[in-house]
């Protein structure tokens, strides 16, 4: 799904010239910027929720301990 949107997006903004069989090298370099981007993107955001997920763990265990739910 994720390579299905990437393609899509990188597409629809890179590839603008259809007289010609041939990809031209601006098409190219946008595309591949593109897809950098993306990655890029899609990696930090995976970052930044593993982040947010190991701190709501460590907030779920500190009120379970407050609230006597988990010993000590």
């Amino acid at each position: 799904m994720s390579y299905n949107k990437l393609s899509e997006l990188c597409f629809k903004d890179c590839i603008w010239d259809f007289t010609s069989r041939t990809v031209k090298a601006q098409e190219d370099r946008c595309a591949l910027n593109c897809m950098e981007k993306y990655l890029k993107m899609n990696q930090r955001i995976s970052q930044r929720f593993q982040e947010f997920q190991i701190i709501a763990n460590e907030n779920a265990m500190a009120a379970a301990q407050k609230s006597g739910a988990i010993p000590r």
